[in-house]
């Protein structure tokens, strides 16, 4: 039991405390109070995870499970398919699901929150040439759009000033010196 609790706890112990050297490194290098590194995290990582979230649900839900009709004849009207406007929903779909996993694990989250705005700005554009009474939806268009470009815009911004356990490993140049373990 003791090892299960070891495999489960040591990983998170090893991040938060990477984490929270990060947010100390953050005071002392450019003054920002702990609780506002805190906050900036927070504000990212709730901005990241929901991007995440809606891109992996628009992914999987309309591309693959249910395959709405209107989504169907708009990818047909585009005559922008491989093979045929199903397998399009599908690839589209996977990439989209991929999107959204890498945002909610936090992979490149630069990269990736860059690339969700420019796939929610191409296909914005895309739906708006074809069908532009579809931006109109008080579900949908431009009402999300802009709430995902604004997450997107949140993680972009909010990156670089939030405490990251990736910044804090061992070995890792700290302040022009070694950060190696002292003996």
């Amino acid at each position: 039991f003791g090892r299960a609790l070891d495999l489960l706890f040591r990983p998170v112990m090893i991040w938060a405390t990477r984490w929270s050297f990060d947010r100390l490194r953050n005071w002392i290098e450019q003054g920002t109070p702990p609780e506002t590194s805190l906050r900036v995290w927070i504000a990212k990582a709730a901005a990241r995870s929901a991007l995440g979230l809606v891109f992996a649900y628009e992914g999987l839900v309309p591309k693959i499970l249910a395959l709405p009709k209107d989504e169907l004849l708009l990818v047909e009207q585009s005559k922008l398919y491989v093979w045929t406007p199903n397998v399009t929903l599908g690839i589209l779909g996977a990439g989209e699901i991929l999107l959204g996993l890498c945002l909610l694990v936090g992979w490149a989250e630069k990269l990736t929150a860059g690339l969700a705005g420019v796939v929610v700005i191409a296909l914005a554009v895309l739906v708006a040439s074809l069908q532009p009474e579809v931006l109109a939806d008080p579900l949908g268009g431009i009402s999300k759009n802009a709430a995902l470009l604004a997450c997107a815009l949140v993680v972009l911004l909010l990156s670089d000033a939030s405490p990251s356990a990736g910044r804090a490993r061992p070995g890792k140049a700290c302040g022009g010196r070694s950060a190696g373990v002292i003996q």
